[in-house]
């Protein structure tokens, strides 16, 4: 409830991100195929893996100090397909059944996209590494068709105001969008994470904990920051990890971290 009454804005005042180490082992060049799409899709097989795990109640019992003290396992159901919801005074926080939504969203340019990543044919198993590519492939194809149509309309800045301003202009596009834009924000609010494009490219630890943090250059409306998680693939492959911090702390996310890093793309 502390969190969710808090009213200035929860990009730096909330927010909290991981550098996940870089995958520069098995992630090499090749043609026609971005260091980006390819960490993004490598980071989407995993997060597909660990998403089953913690769905199933699978996932290893948390424990601390040397008696191996067990820690509570609630904040792993606010890991996916979650999102805080601007409302006047105090947020509310959503929750979409994973057994029905089996859809990450992909931001590319400012833009949205729905994107199935998980097989609910096969035990909801991560769809291939060659189908996430595909998949992300054709989000960039639609972003550059799309993007002068797009332009100026960056809604994701939105979720970076003060959350009772974010309120008022929630409900403005609900006024205005009608039906479309609710079913529109649902879809986007339902998804189990949102996967970042970005076309940036930071050099320095300062640039890049400021793309993680609060968006470098022109990243920053390629976030939802209201999202329980935003994964963020820069054009180098590098990757790092966005946690919207009101239902959840830092120890879940560290363990998903640790599982996206072990994750090499040679071996998928």
């Amino acid at each position: 409830e502390g969190y969710l009454k808090y009213r200035e804005p929860v990009v730096i005042n909330v927010s909290y991100f991981f550098n996940i180490k870089h995958d520069d082992e098995t992630i090499k060049d090749v043609e026609g195929k971005p260091l980006g799409v390819m960490r993004g899709a490598a980071a989407l097989v995993a997060l597909g893996q660990y998403r089953k795990q913690v769905c199933s109640g699978q996932t290893p019992q948390e424990t601390i100090g040397k008696k191996n003290i067990p820690l509570c396992s609630t904040a792993f159901k606010y890991m996916f397909h979650g999102c805080r919801i601007p409302k006047k005074d105090q947020d509310v926080y959503k929750m979409y059944d994973p057994s029905l939504y089996k859809h990450c969203i992909v931001a590319v340019k400012g833009q949205f996209f729905a994107m199935d990543f998980v097989d609910a044919e096969n035990n909801d198993e991560p769809l291939s590494l060659e189908s996430l590519e595909a998949g992300l492939m054709k989000c960039i194809t639609l972003a550059e068709k799309n993007r002068n149509e797009h332009h100026g309309l960056d809604l994701g800045v939105l979720t970076a105001d003060h959350r009772d301003k974010w309120a008022e202009n929630r409900e403005r596009l609900l006024q205005v969008g009608g039906e479309a834009m609710e079913k529109a924000l649902c879809k986007l609010e339902s998804g189990a994470i949102v996967l970042c494009l970005d076309d940036d490219d930071p050099i320095s630890l300062r640039q890049l904990s400021n793309t993680f943090w609060h968006g470098y250059n022109e990243s920053h409306i390629n976030r939802w920051f209201d999202k329980s998680i935003n994964l963020m693939c820069q054009s180098d492959g590098k990757l790092g990890f966005l946690g919207e911090h009101s239902m959840a702390d830092a120890m879940p996310a560290v363990g998903l971290c640790e599982f996206i890093a072990e994750t090499k793309y040679g071996n998928l």
